[in-house]
């Protein structure tokens, strides 16, 4: 596995000299191109570069593959050598998202692990135009900056091809978070935005007479969205941020 090669100079300049830079300057980003008046859900993370070695034996790092936010410890680990830009967006990310401390979200960690990938592929679009083309989307499994979770990836990029982006942001980066309440005004957004039959698939997500999954959503998507909303989930168009809503 190699790193990003347009990552060269974006290490010298932050995670070189601190991985909390890198994570700063990831929150920096998001406030500037998602939403700004995100803060860190449990106060700012702690950030520290471990080896490769080091990573094989991490109980929580083993099997990632550049690094990884742990809610538990409030705490963002990069892999040397593996981590780069995409890694610093994606575990900030982790760091400012209200679901990193509900349960509930927990029984949908696919869906939301590829919402943030598809988050972290808009702010690449937005701030590092070179690692978004040539690394996160090329499908070259070498790439550390490659796009990881791409089924649910793509799933939340089609979704965007018919709501606008923000539309997700009382479900993932509003504070306090409440569950019920995200669910409904994330519903409502979607409503909002001319799809008046959406339902709140999410918010019943531990109602012991409906089992809610990753593909629960997808199915609510393609019966509001049509045709063309399942026809970008088997692509990679899904993930063009150019012709997405902003």
């Amino acid at each position: 596995m190699v790193a990003c090669q347009f990552g060269e100079e974006y290490l010298r300049r932050t995670m070189a000299q601190s991985a909390s830079r890198s994570v700063n300057e990831a929150l920096d980003i998001i406030r500037k191109h998602l939403y700004s008046e995100v803060r860190f859900a449990r106060g700012p993370p702690s950030a520290t570069m471990i080896s490769r070695a080091a990573a094989l034996v991490h109980p929580s790092v083993r099997g990632r593959r550049s690094g990884v936010y742990l809610p538990s410890t409030n705490e963002v680990i990069f892999v040397e050598g593996l981590s780069c830009v995409k890694t610093a967006v994606h575990e900030t990310l982790h760091a400012v998202s209200s679901l990193c401390q509900l349960q509930e979200a927990q029984y949908l960690d696919l869906l939301f692990e590829g919402l943030n990938e598809c988050l972290t592929g808009y702010l690449l679009y937005k701030a590092y135009q070179q690692s978004y083309s040539n690394c996160w989307k090329t499908d070259n499994p070498e790439l550390s900056c490659r796009m990881t979770y791409e089924p649910t990836c793509r799933l939340w990029g089609s979704f965007f091809r018919f709501v606008p982006i923000k539309t997700i942001i009382p479900l993932y980066l509003q504070l306090p978070p409440d569950w019920k309440r995200m669910c409904t005004r994330f519903a409502d957004c979607v409503r909002q935005s001319g799809y008046g039959t959406f339902r709140d698939v999410l918010g019943n997500i531990l109602d012991s007479t409906e089992f809610i999954t990753d593909q629960t959503f997808k199915n609510e998507c393609a019966r509001v969205f049509g045709k063309r909303f399942r026809v970008f989930c088997g692509t990679i168009a899904a993930l063009d941020f150019s012709q997405s809503c902003g």
